[in-house]
């Protein structure tokens, strides 16, 4: 018998032990992998396993080793693409006892993998995927595939959701995610994955603007957005679907995306407006996050970014930890280097209208900087999403602060980003890589207006940029004095030049003008008016 939907949440301290992830109840976890996968413990078969939590999909799809235990199989085949359809999964739909967020389903549609192309291989930390859509936006999914072979479809292979709002109908339908952060100096609150009620510390966000999805009757998690903002400028951002509304764009929000994928011209706008980002093309830098292009942005790890999105007129700052990757990573030259790229990556036909209709998918890089609610609607009002920010901007910049410094003290020395990139990618690629972040390349918009209600924090972007960066070594240095020498030394002989030839002059001059009164000038005495400044020679007249 299935039992009553009473309103639950669970959640994750952040641990990040694997050997401590399954001494907890099942009813109390959601765990955050890396910043990269969060992911739930549920029981399926009477066997636990870490799923991925995934808004963008119904799929359940499991792929452990030792296979599933006891399941009805219905002999269905079924495979589950992503991306291009190069990456997928496949297997025979199975039928199956499961328990999540402290319910119960006694026969849920999971897909019970035996070909994995592409996908993460079975850990302890992440073994398959668990879909939190109501229905399919592909119109595909496991219903379709039962029906086709004879089965109930709509009734064997409904969504976990679907299951899960059936057991009482009277609770609203929807659930709600946050997302925690694991390099947090302050410890960001806890992920939480909530059904039918929100978490606690965010009963705000029924205040929140409700975005409706778009298109109507799209079963994404798809709404409209009023523009990004980089340092307060809008980026001019033309929507890849001539029915968008002017000025909007349509935005996918998708727990299974690591980051946040854009049209890469957008991508290269943001980043190109980050004083000291160099674009890296076709580099052999691993990179942490997909780009279509093979390109990577290198930024200083101590440059904290001002980034903001706005949906329903109100504005959502990002955290400067969200917009950027610090890893460390083995250079040709076998010495151990920090390195931090670009988090919003290069969407491709993700994003450029070939394959989908919507302008970006926004990720765990953005769901970590807000409490997302995702609502089905009821009888008078269409399905929405809405959102709570959880990023006060002047701590943030603090926080971002701190947490660099401190890597960039105990870890792997950083070079710059023009450096790194001659390291890995030879140094003529340096030249095509400067040139390719020219301010002119840069699609912003002119800043004649500033996200709603958006903190400047400019005090905390100072401080930010204030700090002394001490994370360069000293070949760095070296490699800087190599390179500006040759135009110092250019300079120093050039004004040696004019040197003389004032010298000359003036010599002359005073020769001509003999023992006049008034005028009685020695070459020594006008040469008593020349004095160095700095790293060149320059010429200050004064009266002697």
């Amino acid at each position: 018998m299935a039992l009553a939907l009473l309103p639950t949440v669970f959640g994750s301290t952040g641990e990040t032990s694997l050997s401590k992830l399954y001494n907890r109840d099942i009813s109390n976890d959601l765990n955050d992998v890396n910043d990269i996968r969060y992911t739930a413990i549920v029981q399926i078969a009477g066997r636990t396993y870490n799923l991925l939590l995934d808004t963008g999909s119904t799929v359940n799809w499991l792929n452990p080793p030792e296979g599933v235990g006891a399941f009805n199989d219905t002999g269905v085949e079924f495979k589950q693409g992503y991306g291009d359809g190069s990456s997928f999964v496949s297997g025979h739909i199975g039928l199956a006892e499961m328990v999540v967020a402290g319910r119960t389903i006694p026969q849920q549609a999971f897909l019970n993998v035996t070909k994995n192309v592409g996908q993460s291989p079975c850990t302890s930390a992440l073994c398959g995927l668990i879909g939190l859509n109501f229905k399919d936006p592909t119109g595909t999914g496991l219903p379709p595939a039962l029906s086709a072979a004879g089965l109930d479809g709509d009734k064997l292979g409904k969504s976990l959701l679907s299951h899960v709002f059936e057991m009482n109908a009277t609770a609203p339908w929807f659930f709600a995610l946050a997302l925690s952060r694991m390099d947090d100096v302050n410890d960001t609150a806890d992920a939480s994955l909530a059904i039918s009620e929100y978490d606690p510390r965010y009963t705000d966000v029924p205040q929140e603007p409700q975005n409706p999805i778009y298109p109507p009757g799209s079963y994404a998690w798809s709404i409209l957005s009023d523009g990004i903002f980089i340092n307060g400028a809008p980026i001019a951002w033309p929507s890849v679907t001539k029915s968008t509304p002017p000025g909007k764009n349509i935005i996918e929000i998708d727990s299974g995306t690591p980051s946040l994928a854009l049209p890469t011209q957008i991508r290269d706008a943001i980043y190109g407006a980050v004083p000291g980002a160099v674009l890296a093309q076709n580099t052999s830098i691993p990179g942490k996050f997909q780009n279509s292009d093979k390109n990577i942005w290198v930024v200083p790890c101590n440059t904290s970014m001002n980034f903001t999105v706005t949906f329903g007129g109100h504005a959502y700052p990002f955290h400067p930890l969200d917009m950027t990757k610090l890893y460390t990573q083995v250079g040709p030259d076998r010495k151990t280097y920090t390195i931090c790229v670009n988090t919003i990556s290069g969407g491709g036909d993700l994003t450029d209208g070939t394959r989908s209709r919507q302008d970006s998918l926004f990720g765990d890089t953005f769901m970590r900087n807000v409490y997302s609610v995702f609502s089905f609607g009821d009888n008078t009002t269409a399905p929405f999403v809405q959102f709570l920010s959880v990023v006060n901007e002047t701590e943030a910049v603090v926080d971002f602060t701190r947490v660099r410094q401190r890597h960039l003290v105990n870890g792997p020395p950083e070079l710059s980003p023009a450096a790194l990139i001659a390291l890995f990618d030879g140094p003529r690629s340096v030249a095509a890589s400067v040139s390719a972040t020219s301010p002119s390349d840069a699609s912003t918009s002119s800043p004649t207006s500033s996200p709603p209600a958006a903190k400047a924090g400019d005090a905390a972007l100072k401080l930010a940029a204030d700090l002394p960066d001490d994370s360069h070594p000293a070949s760095d240095s070296d490699s800087q004095i190599a390179k500006y020498a040759p135009i110092v030394i250019g300079l120093l002989g050039a004004n040696l030049l004019i040197l003389l030839v004032l010298l000359v002059v003036g010599v002359g001059f005073c020769l001509t003008r003999g023992d006049k009164k008034n005028g009685d000038r020695s070459a020594a005495t006008w040469m008593a008016g020349i004095r160095v400044v700095g790293l060149h020679m320059g010429v200050q007249w004064r009266s002697l």
